[in-house]
């Protein structure tokens, strides 16, 4: 998948999945989506991706998201998951930005970052930390539904759907969790808790 060019500057939480798919019009053939996810999260794990402008997009993204409706689960990751942090730091920054108030709690953690009583935790070495993880595997499927897959399936169903494909693609990687449950779990998880409502631009 091309990267996105988008200036850093001009950074705006265009977070619909046809930012990070191509849009062809027609479905895929089965090991097309295990290609096309398998190359999307190999990249996407990568450190220089992660400080790509649509890596900072997602986090932005995520951090409005968590600070409208889970602000303390937010703060709570973000004093010891370096990405969580920057989802936060980023989505204040928009909101601000944007002439939009912070929650209380986010306010006061603000003027404690900028006082520097609050600093970044170390990133994870080593494995993909959790929650990265987790984005990515949100974002894939959503692509590979933009691609005109079906985002799951039911258990007896086919193992056709795009939870299957990035299942696969995570299983080809090495990357747990690689079983269809798995992604399904954490699909529907980011789509209930930040993605169902996210705003087009």
């Amino acid at each position: 998948m091309a990267r996105d060019k988008t200036d850093k500057t001009d950074l705006t939480p265009v977070a619909t999945f046809a930012t990070f798919a191509t849009l062809g019009g027609r479905a895929l053939k089965y090991s097309e989506a295990v290609r096309r996810s398998k190359k999307f999260i190999k990249s996407a794990l990568g450190e220089e991706w992660k400080q790509s402008a649509n890596g900072e997009v997602m986090l932005m993204t995520y951090g409005l998201k968590m600070l409208r409706h889970k602000t303390g689960e937010l703060l709570a990751l973000a004093e010891t998951d370096a990405e969580s942090f920057d989802a936060l730091r980023l989505g204040s920054a928009y909101s601000l930005e944007r002439g939009e108030e912070l929650p209380p709690e986010a306010m006061v953690w603000l003027v404690q970052y900028l006082r520097g009583e609050v600093s970044r935790p170390k990133a994870n070495s080593g494995r993909p930390a959790e929650f990265w993880l987790h984005l990515h595997i949100w974002v894939a499927v959503g692509s590979r539904v933009q691609d005109g897959m079906t985002a799951t399936r039911n258990d007896a169903g086919p193992a056709t759907s795009a939870c299957d494909a990035v299942s696969d693609a995570l299983a080809e990687l090495g990357l747990e969790p690689a079983t269809f449950h798995s992604v399904k779990r954490i699909w529907l998880r980011f789509e209930k808790s930040k993605g169902s409502t996210i705003e087009t631009t």
